[in-house]
């Protein structure tokens, strides 16, 4: 199976199509609340985790996650947020899911990661990734990545007078920071993905790669 999705821009629902891996044909479809998907899709479990953002008016809008069974594309649950469009950061409001530990872990536009059970999709804690910067942040742009119990992921923020990019560790069960690592304001972002292998963290700004151990 593969799955594929399109999100036209007034629509107000997205359609996630499944389609046979061998010959191409459609198994389902399937609509969720969002007006775009730029965010990866992301298959655990049986479940397929759909990111979307909803327009609610003229200043607020919606963060969503909707959890479909992959085998037929029936909604399970999903999770939502409102918030100021100000710190939307449009389109990329929410990061593609990752999952591990019974949990799913998002990095919001609004400069958070937010830790939700895999089974119900409600949230189990949420922690500030900066805590210096009242602008909108670009983590949503980099999904998190897990390992060892513990979930890593990056922001980027601005406005007129600062500039600050970490990347932080935090804890898997109660999202307690573990470290954090600032980088020059010269690197600016962190253009892609995480990657981890033989004990090592690959971290690419848009300058450098960095590598932690």
């Amino acid at each position: 199976m593969t799955i594929g999705f399109n999100a036209p821009l007034f629509s107000g629902r997205a359609r996630v199509y499944a389609f046979d891996l061998n010959d191409g044909s459609k198994i389902w479809k399937t609509r969720v609340k969002g007006l775009v998907i730029l965010s990866s899709p992301t298959v655990s479990n049986g479940k397929l985790l759909v990111p979307s953002t909803i327009i609610w008016g003229f200043n607020t809008w919606n963060r969503r996650v909707t959890s479909l069974d992959v085998k037929t594309g029936a909604e399970i649950w999903y999770y939502h947020i409102k918030q100021n469009v100000y710190y939307s950061c449009w389109p990329a409001s929410i990061s593609a899911p990752s999952v591990g530990y019974g949990k799913i872990f998002i990095n919001d536009a609004s400069g958070f990661i937010i830790a939700l059970d895999e089974e119900t999709g409600e949230m189990v804690w949420e922690s500030e990734i900066i805590d210096e910067v009242e602008e909108p942040s670009m983590c949503a742009a980099v999904p998190p990545v897990i390992a060892d119990h513990k979930v890593i992921t990056a922001s980027y923020e601005r406005d007129n007078l600062f500039e600050k990019s970490e990347i932080c560790m935090f804890n898997v069960s109660d999202g307690e920071k573990i470290w954090s690592v600032e980088f020059d304001v010269s690197e600016r972002s962190i253009t892609a993905p995480f990657a981890l292998a033989n004990g090592k963290l690959f971290v690419n700004t848009d300058k450098s790669i960095y590598i932690y151990g």
